[in-house]
């Protein structure tokens, strides 16, 4: 018999967990993850949700996220996912610590299907060498006049790419594509391993990739002028700070700046309709990070962070209160989430300063 779900009794023995997901086919793992209640059977669900939408037949296999063409080719074979659970009965930052030693590890093997690098990934794999002189690399200083993206890869994936940092930095990333082309103000690259940039690369243009969702971009190596800014120099701290899993991140804007971004067509919107949208395209263009995601769920964080009397997401195939969350989903990483609907802006109850000043905090690439 299959077993797809624990039983509720015994979440608060489980407690945050960590788990792998593999292939019978070739005993693979194919995914890391941490999560609490039936976070571990969400993937396979999730495919199953998705299969059920659309005629396989006629989906376009480039459209799917690589764990979800896993998930539904192992599915196809007549087989099962394997799940197991490294640890368990784990506080949420001991969750993150053990999955990113696990990440870190099958990465580097090459088998997993993960987006998004683990929790302080510059604290990850290193080798001692390189270790030792990160203690003494100092950080780059901000040029204001160069508008760049960051992307962190790891030397294992350059290896892939036969030694060619090109080719393993410029894809794929989970960048707005809409931005970059309209704007037009995304001039450079940074190729960033263990916190330290490699190499930077001038952008001639930005296209969408063959993985739903990400892009690509085609250059070549920057001007000795912009290199000598970078090369061999730490990120700031800024993007490395907790909890910032995401591979690809955009420059930070001054605080003055992130003050005019936001945008007037938002702006306008009474507050519930501004959640609607702002929410989840922030999420979807990848601007939030794994560990965040997880906060979001939680009442605690919702109360803080949006004034909130309701967790502000909740997993769609969870124990909701449902009369309290809008019915579209907002799909992130075969993960799909429902968002709280309770939003009010009343003189006792206004949720609008909390919800803008979220909004500007992390939507600094939208001007």
């Amino acid at each position: 018999m299959f077993i797809d779900r624990f039983n509720e009794e015994n979440f608060d023995v489980l407690g945050y967990y960590v788990y792998r997901l593999v292939d019978p086919r070739d005993n693979k793992t194919f995914y890391v993850g941490k999560g609490c209640g039936n976070r571990v059977f969400n993937h396979v669900n999730d495919e199953l949700r998705f299969s059920n939408s659309v005629d396989e037949n006629d989906s376009n296999e480039s459209e799917l996220s690589e764990k979800i063409q896993t998930i539904r080719d192992i599915r196809n074979a007549n087989l099962k996912v394997k799940h197991f659970i490294h640890r368990f009965g784990l506080n949420e930052k001991e969750a993150l610590e053990v999955e990113s030693a696990l990440i870190d590890t099958y990465t580097e093997l090459g088998e997993l299907t993960n987006d998004k690098l683990g929790y302080e990934p510059e604290r990850g794999l290193i080798c001692t060498d390189d270790l030792i002189k990160s203690f003494n690399i100092v950080e780059y200083d901000e040029p204001p006049h160069i508008d760049y993206v960051i992307v962190k890869v790891k030397n294992s994936t350059v290896e892939l790419y036969n030694n060619d940092r090109y080719e393993a930095s410029r894809q794929a990333w989970s960048l707005s594509l809409e931005n970059v082309k309209n704007i037009r103000r995304i001039q450079y690259v940074l190729s960033v391993t263990n916190g330290i940039v490699k190499e930077v690369y001038k952008v001639d243009d930005w296209y969408p990739s063959h993985i739903q969702g990400k892009v690509e971009f085609h250059g070549k190596i920057a001007e000795e002028d912009v290199r000598d800014l970078f090369v061999g120099k730490l990120i700031p701290m800024v993007y490395r700070k907790k909890g910032l899993a995401s591979s690809a991140l955009y420059k930070k804007l001054p605080q003055s700046v992130i003050d005019d971004v936001f945008p007037s067509s938002e702006s306008d919107m009474k507050v519930g309709k501004l959640a609607q949208t702002a929410i989840p395209r922030i999420i979807t263009e990848g601007k939030v990070s794994a560990y965040e995601l997880d906060k979001m769920l939680t009442l605690e964080y919702s109360r803080k962070a949006f004034n909130l009397k309701f967790p502000v997401l909740a997993l769609a195939d969870s124990d909701y209160e449902q009369k309290r969350y809008y019915k579209s989903p907002i799909v992130f990483n075969s993960v799909t989430y429902v968002l709280c609907n309770d939003w009010y802006e009343r003189s006792d109850n206004n949720n609008r300063p909390y919800l803008e000043k979220w909004i500007k905090e992390h939507d600094y690439d939208n001007a």
